[in-house]
């Protein structure tokens, strides 16, 4: 089963500065094999601190994209397309519960079915 991670939120690193800080998290983010997505600015002082991080083998996620907040951090937007498996298809199964048959009982009807009973020229 595939899983895909996403980690998204107000981090409040400085990602437009380069700083040890963010070296570490960008060491960090490639080391666990993640990818992360916002690259633009999204705080009303020109600073990018919101961020979305996915799993990177993560291919059905479209770019993000800001619109205006409701506070002092844009609105990061992302579009993800989730494939949908398709639907499985039920079917019912009957069967014997062979280890509950009467072997007596079982023989008797073999022994007088009409396969046995009659010969050749009935058949």
């Amino acid at each position: 089963m595939h899983i895909t991670l996403f980690i998204v939120g107000d981090f409040n690193l400085h990602l437009d500065t380069p700083s040890a800080t963010t070296t570490s998290f960008n060491y960090n983010l490639a080391s666990f094999d993640t990818k992360q997505h916002v690259n633009f600015l999204t705080h009303i002082h020109g600073q990018w601190l919101d961020i979305l991080i996915t799993s990177s083998s993560c291919k059905n996620i479209q770019a993000p994209t800001v619109a205006d907040g409701l506070s002092d951090h844009n609105t990061v937007i992302a579009d993800h397309k989730v494939p949908i498996a398709p639907a499985v298809s039920k079917h019912n199964v009957f069967y014997r519960v062979i280890h509950m048959i009467n072997n007596a009982s079982f023989m008797t009807d073999i022994i007088t079915s009409d396969i046995v009973t009659h010969t050749k020229e009935h058949v």
